[in-house]
């Protein structure tokens, strides 16, 4: 006799069963991983082609953008000479970016026969962009920077990328670098050296903000842009993405608080450095504006595109 605690009718029966064979099956189909995005930016206005990696992306459809203005067609091969079809490129797709696209940080997916990805970021620029050249771990082979540029690179294990700028005595400076905020790896140390390789002055990015700094140059000649993981590993998924720009950083915005709905004037605040040693440094108004206030501001992860502006991490003297 089967206890009662073991007895099953026919139709609760098969339903244990079902259930025990399809919830394994359920959970082991694959999701589509985005890895990477190649390259991690283009300056607006230029058509670029754009690879895609990762894991699980069969049959690759689509790459969607957090800005519907921002199009991307999937390559075609060239058509088979026998049997004439025409083959997509997978993961490679044609971008195109309008020339008035905002400046910022963009989203991006890619939508294959499994579903939709997650997202990886991207960066769509207003300055000319220089990809690194790899062969600059040498202040000899550092490539000479015209101002202002945006730089593409990728810090390699225990290796230094350098960018020579030639600059006069009192020349002001800015550069800044993305890493965390596009979803890399790489936790930056950046530097401007002089040609004898010593550090004239030093920031060091964390898990949450991103290094930046303000240079003068004390006297006519070469220097250079350093740039290397604080904890030396490096490799592929450690990019970056440097501006390079002349004149005083923006380190505040201000007012710094403001009501909705209204039209705002606002300013950007920087500082220069003392004229003398035992002299204060000297505040500044760098840039200024006018910006309309939503009567119900949206947060930022609601928003198409991330901000251009962060607290107490800005260079870049404009606001979009």
């Amino acid at each position: 006799m089967i206890p009662a605690c073991f007895r099953f009718s026919n139709i609760g029966c098969s339903l244990f069963v079902w259930m025990a064979l399809a919830v394994p099956a359920i959970a082991q189909l694959p999701v589509p991983q985005l890895h990477s995005l190649s390259p991690i930016g283009v300056q607006r206005g230029n058509p670029v082609v754009m690879t895609v990696g990762g894991a699980e992306l069969v049959d690759i459809r689509e790459l969607r953008f957090s800005d519907p203005n921002i199009k991307a067609s999937l390559q075609q091969n060239p058509a088979d000479p026998l049997t004439g079809i025409v083959e997509p490129k997978w993961g490679n797709f044609d971008v195109q970016i309008p020339a008035e696209q905002p400046v910022g940080i963009y989203e991006a997916w890619v939508v294959s026969a499994l579903g939709i990805s997650n997202s990886r970021r991207f960066v769509v620029d207003s300055l000319p962009v220089l990809n690194d050249p790899g062969n600059n771990s040498t202040t000899a082979t550092a490539p000479a920077i015209t101002m202002p540029q945006a730089i593409a690179g990728k810090c390699d294990s225990a290796v230094i990328d350098y960018y020579r700028i030639d600059l006069n005595a009192g020349d002001t400076i800015q550069v800044e670098c993305w890493a965390k905020q596009i979803d890399s790896r790489l936790t930056p140390l950046l530097s401007i050296q002089n040609a004898a390789g010593r550090d004239l002055t030093l920031s060091r990015g964390n898990d949450s903000v991103d290094p930046s700094l303000q240079f003068t140059a004390p006297a006519q000649g070469s220097y250079y842009v350093a740039i290397r993981d604080f904890l030396l590993e490096g490799g592929g998924n450690s990019f970056y993405w440097l501006r390079i720009q002349a004149g005083t950083a923006v380190s505040e915005i201000r007012p710094s608080i403001v009501k909705g709905g209204e039209q705002v004037a606002w300013k950007g605040i920087g500082s220069k450095p003392a004229a003398t040693n035992n002299a204060a440094a000297e505040t500044v108004e760098v840039s200024a504006g006018n910006l309309a206030i939503p009567g119900e501001p949206i947060s930022w992860f609601m928003h198409p595109r991330i901000p251009w502006l962060r607290p107490s991490s800005v260079t870049v003297p404009l606001m979009e």
